[in-house]
């Protein structure tokens, strides 16, 4: 038994939708879907990445801004390295490069950017967000 099922599609509310005209779009929109000049992405991505870490005044550029550092004082040293051993592991999970060091109560925390050829870069808004989930 041969059977043959033809389906019509129907003019739907979509019919009538058209593509923006790249001239229409927000060039930062433009950024984030790869249509933009990458020299005016990063541009983009670095004021971004100003804005997140002027908000954080606890933390502090390092390495001619290709990292981030801060302090944080806790009651014990215990305390202090249980803390350091939390960022070490979400910062692995995400894949990101950590320094921690504990002395007494106090835990230094040095987050850095990506690296390309064997060289640091500039920061990115995954090492802010993961500044603002440290703390």
């Amino acid at each position: 038994m041969n059977t043959t099922h033809k389906v019509e599609q129907a003019a739907g509310p979509h019919e009538n939708l058209r593509r923006p005209d790249k001239h229409e779009l927000d060039p930062e929109a433009l950024a984030v879907q790869g249509g933009v000049d990458p020299d005016v992405a990063a541009r983009l991505k670095a004021e971004r990445v100003q804005e997140m870490l002027q908000a954080m005044p606890q933390w502090r550029s390092t390495l001619e801004g290709r990292a981030i550092n801060r302090v944080k004082e806790f009651p014990t040293a215990a305390v202090a390295a249980l803390f350091g051993g939390f960022v070490i592991g979400l910062a692995g999970t995400l894949g990101m490069p950590v320094t921690v060091t504990v002395s007494g109560g106090q835990v230094l925390v040095t987050l850095y950017g990506r690296r390309e050829r064997g060289q640091l870069v500039a920061l990115t808004e995954s090492v802010a967000e993961l500044a603002q989930q440290i703390g």
